[in-house]
């Protein structure tokens, strides 16, 4: 595991790995990565047998023995995954010093902002705002020094007419493409989890309940929120963050397919790009005749690694490697793009965004990006009817959503979250001011209002769902449907949920996270798909503290049982 998450990041267990580590993303580990994937169980297998090889070479049984368990002590002493995993829990509890841009108490300047800003001519406009996340696309594909070539010719060009940000570094909890939108959207990062975050995300009826983000500014502005997205909306909850957070129709896979005509031209993430864009232009033309402003968001996911999808307007581009042909790929079809929603909107009325959701993973140049890792930064460029500008004042995801508002005419106070006005700090010369007062860990994902122990648990068949009051976990495998395996659902010494995770199997793969976590979950059996079962339990690697029934209708664990369970740490029979 540690060597997977060298070989795709370049660094040991972090938040990112623990995220994603679930079968869905092991599964497109493997097809991505193969050769390695296999290749290091082979070799790991071998480090495991080869200390039981020593014992023949020893005259008697004793020495045998003696040699075995000493390579064995001696491997787990110097187990590096270990010192990786336990530097990864020490880091998560740091307050890490000059971590984020300062959002200082600056209201008496804001205050003289704002009133400059009411001067100008129709500060409030309410502008239309079209935002680009354009996956792992960073800044240093623009570097013909690194690259040979600027692999990113016509977003150069276009450059010129944007207000561009280029010094924009990305932070903890960002660093990957929904923890990358929460960011740049809500202003903190995707950390806090206890348990995996994408089963959480996509579990949770209500994710940050108590936190405001852009869409919903924006949609309590009067816009009309519309996303559109070439993956399934379901994957990692992305559909249910958005939905729930200002966007009145959100597009994915699914929701599009059936607006195309070759249902067939679709890869492994979902449509290619140039589709996307297609779509999206028609979308842009029925926003354009409805009164209200509008926010549409894209997300593109050609240029997703190791190696990239090539759609067909760029089969004869040339670039030396499939991952550097979708970056100039992605070149074409984002300044196409751009071009034609220039020539069909009112630039005076509308603010164009393009950002690079997080950093590349490991892909086919992984060499080059790790090479260059200090100059690595995410792209952010606006276009609307303001002066072009460049600024390398130092910022991050935090920075995007009040620098939108801004943009758009609503600035309000000029912070959301974790971050600022960049409008705001370039004028007024906050470069690279940082904050050491600020925790790693972002918001609650859920509230923490109802207890298992006061309110119970209910099991229920139709959806397959575990209720703790009015508080719903519905099975899902990272919001993809649940067909098989198990779902959980963990909660903390008090009996408030923390969190959700599936796995391909019963028991459940053992994670680390759950270790003494009192957990309750439903299972399906591959070979007999239409029998459902539950448990309760703490989880361990062999699963026997984990009691199971068959689910034959709706459960009931009442409070007085659920209590017994979680303080002695081991579980009874539930009643149904």
């Amino acid at each position: 595991m540690l060597g997977s998450s060298y070989y795709v990041q370049g660094t040991g267990f972090n938040l990112q790995f623990f995220y994603h580590f679930n079968p869905n993303t092991l599964a497109q580990g493997m097809a991505g990565f193969g050769l390695i994937f296999y290749s290091s169980i082979a070799l790991l297998i071998a480090a495991l047998l080869l200390p039981t090889m020593f014992r023949y070479q020893q005259p008697d049984e004793k020495s045998r023995y003696a040699l075995v368990v000493s390579c064995w002590l001696l491997i787990v002493a110097a187990n590096f995954p270990l010192y990786s995993y336990a530097n990864y829990k020490i880091r998560s509890l740091e307050q890490p010093a000059g971590y984020y841009p300062q959002v200082m108490d600056t209201s008496a300047s804001e205050r003289r902002y704002l009133e400059q800003l009411a001067t100008r001519t129709a500060p409030f406009l309410k502008k239309n705002l079209i935002l680009i996340y354009a996956e792992s696309l960073e800044q240093l594909y623009f570097d013909a020094d690194v690259f040979g070539e600027n692999l990113l010719p016509e977003l150069s060009a276009l450059s010129n007419k944007a207000q561009r940000f280029t010094n924009m570094r990305q932070r903890y909890g960002t660093n990957w493409t929904l923890a990358g939108m929460v960011a740049s959207q809500c202003g903190f990062p995707l950390s806090g989890m206890l348990v995996a975050g994408n089963d959480t995300m996509a579990s949770v009826e209500d994710p940050f309940p108590d936190e405001r983000c852009l869409g919903d500014i924006l949609r309590d502005s009067g816009y009309q929120n519309v996303f559109y997205g070439g993956a399934d909306l379901a994957f990692s909850g992305k559909g249910n963050f958005l939905t729930r957070h200002g966007y009145d129709t959100t597009y994915g896979l699914t929701e599009l397919l059936p607006k195309i005509e070759d249902k067939t031209y679709v890869h492994n993430w979902g449509l290619y790009d140039d589709t996307l864009f297609d779509l999206a232009l028609g979308e842009i033309e029925q926003l354009e005749s409805s009164e209200k402003p509008y926010f549409l968001t894209l997300l593109t996911v050609d240029t997703h690694g190791p190696g990239g999808f090539i759609a067909k307007p760029c089969e004869q581009v040339e670039a030396p490697g499939k991952m550097l042909k979708s970056v100039r790929c992605a070149d074409t079809l984002i300044g196409r793009f751009v071009r034609q929603v220039m020539a069909t909107v009112d630039m005076s009325e509308t603010v164009i965004v393009l950002f690079s959701d997080h950093l590349a993973m490991r892909n086919q140049v992984w060499d080059e990006l790790q090479g260059n890792k200090e100059d690595r930064r995410l792209t952010f460029m606006v276009w609307s009817d303001d002066e072009p500008m460049v600024s390398d004042i130092e910022t991050s995801h935090f920075d995007i959503a009040p620098t939108l508002l801004e943009a758009v005419g609503l600035p309000g106070t000029l912070k959301l979250g974790r971050g600022q006005s960049l409008f705001y700090r370039h004028e007024m010369g906050l470069t690279a001011a940082m904050d050491t007062g600020k925790s790693r860990l972002g918001p609650a994902l859920m509230k923490k209002d109802v207890s298992a122990i006061e309110a119970g648990v209910r099991i229920q068949q139709e959806p397959l769902s575990i209720s703790i009051g009015d508080k719903t976990f519905t099975a899902s495998s990272r919001g993809l449907p649940f067909e098989s395996g198990s779902y959980l659902v963990a909660f903390d010494k008090k009996g408030f949920p923390i969190g959700a995770l599936s796995s391909p199997q019963f028991p459940p793969t053992y994670n680390k996270m759950l270790e003494n976590r009192f957990v309750i979950g439903v299972t399906i059996d591959d070979a007999t798909p239409g029998q459902v079962s539950y448990f309760r339990g703490f989880p361990s690697a062999s699963g026997d503290n984990l009691s199971v029934e068959p689910l034959t209708r709706d459960v009931t664990v009442s409070p007085t049982e659920l209590e017994t369970d979680i303080a002695i740490g081991a579980s009874s029979t539930p009643r149904s």
